[in-house]
């Protein structure tokens, strides 16, 4: 829950004066000052008061949620507490619900600091309640701005300590696992299918043919193109010197190729199953997921592209019970979406991204993710039409199109990234499981 944590820490934080206009109260909730609730209610009746109440009572509904979500301790309070600062500021009432969320949580110290931002913005019962439950853990808890006590430990203790941490680190197993590396870096697929490939044609094919062949051949040569091919899938993921030897499938080549080069015999059986792998991992990494989860990540990319700029547009997310599989690496969906969801939040105030399977008329099947917009204006010419060029070069390199949808209620137009499906696919996750 530390994101939650961080999220509702930053919907409030800064003194400062109470102001009317609109314009200075918009200044105030951008800047997270506690009374900004207070002085949005106070904008005189007209378009911006209209406006601003509107919005109260929208984002009022979303903290109400995305609190109840942190006091059960959902994970789903995170985006729905962002979420809900995207659109208004949050009323300082809420404060003692999360503190009390908090302290049950045992973050006592930043349970300490919603109840101070509810006491410095309230009065009456609520400032009361807050001030005696604040009592109670003031003394468990450290002021950050408080001179850290003595630390007493005996000096020996701490270099016990490092020196036992230093031998555990040593002893423990480096093995590298390739596949989860790519899972966590799902933007160095690709250029990990393009190094796999040449490794398996120019070396694995060509070069040690004659050796597969019974002849006679330079194993120096072959241990010096090996080692460069092993150095290249190193940098590519970030692999530290020897890696080779802590990758199991990669290790039992190593010492294959190192008998060919001193001129000794060598079963190249390993070979094969190397091979079997890397076909495996490339298949692998080419299938994505496409669930709830994997959209708010990439909303999340968009949003972070321009820290100091909030987004227009609230993005709401809806994805298929089970999430579908689509042929196609994620860092490519990840491209084409953000492209199609920039020229979205340009001109609409409200976006909803869907992801449903879809089966054509021939029985083809498909991932199909919508963008809905209740915009009827076009993004601006150039740097969008661009952007929508890439979008659909994106997908005809995997067989998919950028179609017109129909659009959801409430909603002028739907734009479709259309992507085949992909099959689990049980030969490769065996052939992994086998080399684990």
């Amino acid at each position: 829950m530390r994101g939650v944590l961080l999220v509702v820490s930053l919907l409030a934080c800064q003194p400062g004066t109470r102001v009317s206009s609109w314009s200075d109260a918009q200044g105030d909730w951008q800047a997270r000052r506690t009374h900004a609730w207070d002085t949005w209610r106070k904008i005189a009746a007209g378009p911006d008061g209209a406006e601003a109440a509107r919005r109260l009572a929208d984002s009022a509904q979303l903290y109400e949620s995305g609190v109840s979500a942190f006091e059960r301790g959902d994970e789903s309070a995170t985006q729905e507490l962002r979420v809900a600062a995207e659109v208004g500021p949050i009323d300082p009432s809420l404060y003692l619900r999360l503190a009390r969320a908090c302290r049950a949580q045992g973050a006592s110290v930043r349970a300490a600091g919603f109840y101070r931002k509810l006491i410095a913005e309230r009065s009456g019962e609520a400032r009361t309640e807050a001030e005696h439950e604040l009592a109670e853990i003031d003394r468990d808890v450290v002021d950050p701005f408080e001179p850290a006590t003595e630390d007493r430990t005996p000096r020996w203790r701490w270099l016990a300590g490092a020196l036992l941490a230093l031998a555990l680190t040593l002893l423990r197993p480096r093995t590298v696992e390739l596949r989860r590396i790519l899972e966590r870096h799902p933007e160095r697929a690709v250029a990990f299918a393009y190094q796999a490939g040449v490794l398996r044609h120019e070396l694995f094919k060509h070069g040690l043919r004659p050796f597969r062949d019974g002849a006679q051949g330079d194993g120096a040569i072959v241990a010096r193109a090996w080692r460069a091919h092993v150095d290249g899938l190193g940098l590519l993921l970030g692999l530290p010197t020897g890696w080779v030897k802590h990758e199991p499938s990669f290790a039992a080549v190593d010492r294959a190729i190192g008998r060919l080069a001193r001129g000794q015999r060598a079963a190249l059986d390993c070979v094969d199953r190397l091979e079997e792998q890397l076909v495996a991992w490339v298949r692998l990494a080419r299938h994505t997921r496409v669930d709830e989860a994997l959209l708010h990540r990439i909303v999340e990319s968009l949003r972070d592209e321009h820290p100091g700029r909030r987004l227009a547009a609230v993005v709401e997310v809806r994805a298929a019970t089970s999430a579908p599989l689509a042929a196609i690496y994620e860092n490519d969906l990840a491209l084409a979406l953000r492209n199609l969801l920039r020229n979205a939040v340009e001109a609409a105030p409200r976006v909803l991204l869907e992801v449903h399977p879809h089966v054509d008329d021939a029985g083809r099947e498909w991932v199909r993710i919508c963008v809905h917009d209740p915009s009827c204006e076009r993004p601006r010419a150039g740097a969008s039409d661009r952007g929508l060029g890439i979008v659909r070069a994106t997908l005809e390199r995997y067989g998919g199109a950028l179609i017109d949808g129909a659009a959801a209620p409430g909603f002028v137009k739907a734009v479709v990234l259309s992507i085949p499906a992909a099959e689990e696919d049980s030969s490769v996750l065996a052939v992994l499981r086998s080399a684990a």
